[in-house]
């Protein structure tokens, strides 16, 4: 596709690429019912093929507040048209969808809120507030009502790995010093998840029924630039171009 804006500015851009699907469409010419530009947030956009249409979290903007803030509004791919739209709770963000494509989930504000929107209901069917300052979040793939949750400790020396079960943490969660953040982290399958970190570190931890098991580390990584990447069942692939391969004992 090929969208112009005002006749100066022309973007190309394949529709598989949702967020840069979302951001290219949304600058088009401003509707009543389009998103203004200064509130866009295109991680936090997820394209529903079944629908053929986009998910998009709409932040606030406390200098030029409209209708639009604080909704998960559902966007027309093609034009950047918001054909509906969710009121969800006050900045909302880090949307992310279930494996099973049925669930969104997301963090609002005031008070914090972990959120399960049901796609074919389209509404919030679930809210559990959380005192930690919450730095990412990612579905489970067996399991779509559950959440990875990485939290920050109220005095930001330390973070916690942990596993959102429908409506409580599961008991066994892994303790990381904050002294080495955490750049990214994913599943290379149903159990297995890898998280790495700016010290060059890779972790290998194992998602039971009880929680997040460690099972092994790795050292040694140039990890800087890497970025959040993609997890596969053999590779760990990062922003640059650089490649981890994780299919035998030792990466």
């Amino acid at each position: 596709f090929v969208f112009c804006l005002k006749g100066l500015l022309c973007i190309s851009i394949r529709a598989i690429f949702a967020p840069c699907l979302f951001m290219s469409t949304a600058l088009l010419a401003q509707t009543a019912r389009s998103i203004p530009l200064n509130m866009l947030n295109p991680e936090s956009a997820v394209y529903q093929k079944a629908e053929d249409k986009l998910y998009v979290l709409i932040k606030d903007d406390n200098t030029n507040t409209t209708d639009n803030s604080n909704h998960l509004a559902v966007v027309h791919p093609a034009w950047g048209r918001v054909e509906q739209k969710y009121q969800v709770g006050f900045n909302p963000r880090m949307l992310c969808r279930s494996s099973d494509q049925q669930y969104l989930h997301f963090l609002t504000d005031g008070p914090r809120a972990i959120k399960r929107f049901h796609i074919q209901s389209k509404r919030v069917e679930q809210a559990v507030n959380i005192e930690q300052e919450v730095l990412r979040i990612k579905p489970v793939p067996a399991h779509p009502k559950n959440l990875l949750v990485l939290t920050a400790s109220p005095r930001g020396d330390s973070m916690f790995l942990k596993v959102l079960s429908d409506t409580r943490f599961l008991p066994q969660t892994i303790a990381l010093h904050s002294a080495n953040r955490v750049i990214g982290m994913g599943f290379a399958n149903d159990s297995t998840l890898y998280v790495w970190r700016n010290n060059g570190e890779l972790m290998k931890i194992k998602s039971r029924h009880t929680g997040l098991h460690f099972e092994s580390e790795f050292t040694g990584f140039e990890l800087f630039n890497f970025g959040e990447g993609i997890v596969t069942d053999k590779y760990i692939i990062g922003n640059i171009g650089k490649v981890i391969n994780i299919s035998g004992a030792t990466p």
